[in-house]
C-alpha cells in the first residue's frame, strides 16, 4: 500500500490468524493466507523460518510485478499452483528488473526448502548488493493501489530499503523487544512413573527446547550442579521440586518448571506446571498426551511452546525460533538418555565415564551431533587420539544441533586444529547470546592467560568463579595471573581458595 504521504507499507503477510481459528480462506473470499503459504505448509508439513522466507518472496514478487506469483480463483487452485507450478518470471512482467533482484526472488520461491535461503542474514546480504538509485517504471497493482497510478514509482534502492526494513522489523526488532526483560527459568527432573529408564533425561530435552527462546533465560544443568557444589551437595543427582525451589531462591530464578510423566498402555501423559519459586504460586499448568514413545519429543515441543507463550514471548517469535527438539538432538530417547548421563558425568569431572556414555549414544544414533561433541570434548580433555575425528563428525551433523551448541562445536574444532584465536572469536559471539556460558568464559580466560594477556584472563576467570566458586582450573589460572601481574595479595587470596 502507498499512503497519501507517499509512505510504502506492507499491511499484512496474509498469514495472521486467531489462535485455534480457521486456517484457510474459503471459496469466494479474499485469498489471503493461501496465497502466501509455502508448499510445505500447503501439504500440512512442519514449517520453519524458511516458510517465512517463501512468504517474503511472494511479497517481493507482488511489489515488483503488481500481481501474485501463484494466482487462482479459489483456494484449491492457488494451493495446487503453489505446490506444482513455477511462477512467471519477474522479468517477463518488468523488463527493467535487474537480474540479481530476480534471482533473489526466485531463490525465495524455491519449492524445496533446501534450495531457498536458509536464513534471513544471507537474504539481507544479497539484497544489500543491489544497485541503488535506478528508477523503475510504474506498476499496475490493480485494486491494491491506494493512490493514483502515476505515484507508483520506485527506486531499486527504495525497494531494497523497504525489504530490509521489513526484515529488520519482522525478524530482528521483534526479537530485541521480546528479549528486553528475559525471564529466568529452571527445569527440575521429570518424575518418571513409567518404569522406563530411557525417559529419565526428559528435563534436559525440555531445557534444549526452551533455550531456543530469546525471551527466556534458561538455567542449564551445568549451572544447577554449580549451585549444588556451593550448597555442599555435590553428589545430588536428582533435582526434585524442593531442590529446584531452593536453587531458584539462591539464583533469583522467577519460574520453575515441574513435570510428571505417566504411562497407561501405550498412552503417555505429562502433567506440567510452572510455579513462581519465590512465592510458591502456580503461574500456569497443562497436560499433554500422545501414543507411543515416539510421541514424547513432540509433547516436549508442545510444553516448550506453551511455556514461552504463557511467559509472554510474542507468538511470532515462538514460531520463528521453534525447531522440534528431536530435530536438534535425537529422536532416539535411549540415545538421549546416554548423552544426558554423559553431560552429568562431565559436570562431576568424571571424564572417562562420560566418554563411555557418549559412545553408547552414538552407537544408537550415528547422526547424533551433540554426542559426537561430548565424545570429542572428553577425548580432547585427556589429550587422547580421536578428538579430531569425533569433532568432524559433530560438524558433519551440525544442522541437528541447537544454536548455543553450534558455537561450542565450532570452537572446539578450532581448538583441536590449534586455532585458538578463532575459538576465542566464537566464544565471544556465544557470550553475546548466552552471557553466563561457563565453558566460553573459562576458555577465553585460559587462552588469554597463555597469550600473556593476564588482565583479560583475570576478568573472564573471575566471571567463572562468580558462577562456580569451586572451579579449580579457574582458580589455578587466577593464581598464575596474579603472580605475573605481581598482585601478591590477590595471589595469596586465590591460593587459599585453591587449598580450601
Amino acid at each position: 500500500m502507498i499512503t497519501d504521504e507517499d509512505q510504502v507499507k506492507i499491511m499484512d503477510f496474509g498469514l495472521a490468524k486467531v489462535r485455534g481459528g480457521v486456517k484457510f480462506t474459503k471459496v469466494g473470499t479474499t485469498l489471503g493466507t493461501a496465497a502466501y503459504m509455502s508448499p510445505e505448509q500447503a501439504r500440512g508439513e512442519e514449517a520453519d523460518e524458511r516458510a517465512d522466507i517463501w512468504s517474503f518472496g511472494v511479497v517481493m514478487y507482488e511489489m515488483l510485478t503488481g500481481k501474485m506469483p501463484f494466482p487462482g480463483d479459489y483456494e484449491q487452485a492457488v494451493m495446487y499452483s503453489i505446490m506444482n507450478e513455477d511462477p512467471e518470471g519477474v522479468s517477463e512482467s518488468r523488463e527493467d528488473i535487474p537480474l540479481d533482484l530476480e534471482n533473489i526472488v526466485n531463490r525465495c520461491l524455491q519449492k524445496e526448502t533446501k534450495n531457498r535461503y536458509q536464513n534471513t542474514e544471507d537474504l539481507r546480504a544479497d539484497l544489500q548488493k543491489i544497485t541503488v538509485g535506478t528508477g523503475l517504471k510504474p506498476v499496475n497493482a490493480g485494486a491494491r493501489r491506494t493512490v493514483p497510478l502515476q505515484k507508483r514509482t520506485f527506486l531499486y534502492g527504495g525497494i531494497a530499503a523497504l525489504i530490509l526494513l521489513t526484515l529488520a522489523g519482522y525478524f530482528f526488532l521483534g526479537r530485541q523487544s521480546a528479549a528486553t526483560e528475559r525471564v529466568p527459568i529452571a527445569v527440575v527432573d521429570f518424575v518418571n512413573q513409567t518404569n522406563e529408564p530411557e525417559l529419565d533425561g526428559l528435563s534436559g530435552m525440555l531445557i534444549t527446547a526452551l533455550e531456543q527462546s530469546r525471551r527466556l533465560n534458561v538455567f542449564s544443568r551445568a549451572r544447577m550442579y554449580d549451585e549444588f557444589k556451593q550448597m555442599n551437595r555435590p553428589d545430588l543427582t536428582f533435582v526434585d521440586e524442593t531442590s529446584g525451589i531452593e536453587i531458584s531462591k539462591r539464583a533469583n530464578i522467577s519460574a520453575l518448571a515441574v513435570a510428571t510423566i505417566r504411562k497407561f498402555g501405550q498412552l503417555y501423559t505429562i502433567d506440567f506446571k510452572v510455579i513462581d519459586p519465590q512465592t510458591g504460586d502456580r503461574l500456569f499448568s497443562t497436560k499433554v498426551e500422545g501414543n507411543g514413545q515416539e510421541s514424547i519429543p513432540g509433547l516436549l515441543d508442545q510444553l516448550s511452546e506453551k511455556t514461552r507463550i504463557d511467559l509472554r514471548e510474542p507468538d511470532t517469535q515462538v514460531q520463528l525460533a521453534s525447531r522440534s527438539v528431536a530435530e536438534v538432538t535425537t529422536p532416539n530417547l535411549e540415545a538421549y538418555q546416554h548423552y544426558f548421563k554423559g553431560e552429568e558425568l562431565i559436570n562431576k569431572v568424571k571424564i572417562s565415564a562420560a566418554r563411555e556414555e557418549f559412545e553408547k549414544a552414538i552407537a544408537l544414533d550415528s547422526t547424533f551431533s551433540l554426542a559426537y561433541y561430548g565424545l570429542a570434548y572428553t577425548l580432547n580433555w585427556d589429550s587422547m587420539v580421536g578428538a579430531r575425528a569425533a569433532i568432524l563428525k559433530a560438524i558433519q551433523y551440525i544442522d541437528k544441533v541447537p544454536e548455543k551448541e553450534r558455537h561450542l562445536i565450532k570452537a572446539l574444532y578450532e581448538i583441536v586444529e590449534g586455532n585458538y584465536e578463532g575459538a576465542i572469536t566464537l566464544y565471544k559471539e556465544l557470550l553475546e547470546l548466552y552471557p553466563s556460558e561457563k565453558e566460553a568464559l573459562y576458555n577465553i580466560g585460559d587462552f588469554s592467560h597463555h597469550n600473556a594477556d593476564y588482565s583479560t584472563a583475570t576478568i573472564f576467570l573471575e566471571k567463572v568463579l562468580a558462577l562456580d566458586p569451586t572451579h579449580e582450573r579457574a582458580i589455578e589460572h587466577l593464581i598464575w595471573n596474579a603472580r605475573e601481574l605481581e598482585h601478591w595479595d590477590k595471589m595469596i587470596e586465590y591460593t587459599k581458595l585453591y587449598v580450601e
